[in-house]
């Protein structure tokens, strides 16, 4: 298996995970906007830091099983004992 494939299969799931967390962020700040104080509850170059910071964490999480993934013949691999 190439390894773009297992980091395409691995990040599949960041993209609606970063989607769902920026709209829970989003309602829950607004909820707590009493208690931030000089900060605006929808910090668009914050919000924009953290989901970079979410993907760049996620690609090198996993990027050492793709290349384990690439070293591996699949022949061997899927052979029954």
């Amino acid at each position: 298996m190439q390894a773009g494939a297992v980091l395409r299969t691995a990040l599949r799931w960041v993209g609606p995970g970063a989607a769902l967390g920026t709209a829970l962020g989003a309602t829950l700040a607004h909820a707590f906007r009493r208690l931030l104080f000089g900060v605006e509850p929808l910090d668009r170059p914050t919000l924009g830091l953290v989901l970079a910071l979410l993907l760049l964490t996620a690609l090198l999480a996993s990027l050492s099983p793709a290349l384990r993934a690439a070293r591996v013949a699949p022949g061997p691999a899927l052979a029954p004992d």
